[in-house]
């Protein structure tokens, strides 16, 4: 742990959604070893609702993925904090704090090793066999903080989509971000019976691109006109209101 608490911390995860809620554990574990510091995270333009209402935050900065400028001054921060071994997430750091801390490659060529000499606490990247979440952690322990290990969800608003009382439900959510991982209408369209068959309430999430709109329609043209109950919030949410939803 350093020497002095840090009364102001910068933590960077410039990736997509999934890899900056999994940087809330590592951010929960700042905020409980300093409780009195303002912690800020910065993130690429367009991802910042996934840390909407964290409480372990004091605020969000954003910037756009080919954005060069800074949305801060020169060595504004005690401690900033890489959650990546790329070259900008460090850059980024080394102008933002006046000490650093961060994720570093493993194997070290020549022309990345002063990612290694600007950090003054660092943990080598290790993801092929570590999951993101502990990766992160690996900075805790390096800091010498206690683990926070649990993932903090966005928050949405108080009023439940659906009442958990009035029985149970599946969430089914269309479209993946790479053509790859998409499967077939027809196969969904054979889930959602099934579903209906065991008993469930079925509801059709997702965001609201053009494409994620005309996915479900296609996928309401397969189903019986006489078939079970469905909900469809496609568009409609946002990411808090989807995370009260999936933990209903």
């Amino acid at each position: 742990m350093p020497a002095i608490a840090p009364r102001s911390i910068l933590v960077i995860c410039m990736r997509r959604l999934g890899d900056v809620l999994l940087c809330t554990p590592l951010i929960a574990s700042l905020r409980r070893a300093y409780p009195e510091a303002r912690i800020d995270a910065l993130v690429f333009a367009g991802t910042e609702a996934i840390l909407e209402g964290n409480p372990d935050l004091d605020h969000c900065l954003t910037m756009p993925a080919g954005s060069r400028k800074l949305p801060f001054p020169w060595r504004r921060y005690d401690l900033a904090i890489t959650t990546q071994a790329n070259d900008r997430p460090h850059l980024i750091a080394f102008l933002a704090g006046r000490t650093r801390a961060g994720i570093v490659p493993g194997l070290i060529p020549r022309a990345e090793r002063w990612k290694r000499w600007h950090c003054r606490y660092w943990h080598e990247n290790d993801a092929e066999r570590r999951h993101t979440v502990e990766q992160a952690l690996k900075l805790a322990d390096a800091l010498g903080i206690p683990r926070h290990p649990d993932v903090v969800p966005p928050r949405g608003s108080a009023a439940p989509i659906i009442n958990p009382s009035d029985g149970a439900y599946a969430v089914l959510h269309l479209a993946p971000m790479f053509s790859y991982k998409a499967w077939t209408t027809a196969r969904w369209a054979e889930l959602v019976e099934a579903l209906w068959q065991r008993g469930l309430r079925v509801v059709i999430s997702g965001g609201p691109a053009p494409s994620e709109r005309a996915l479900t329609d296609e996928l309401l043209a397969l189903l019986p006109n006489n078939g079970g109950p469905l909900l469809d919030v496609v568009g409609k949410l946002r990411l808090g209101d989807l995370a009260n939803l999936l933990k209903g």
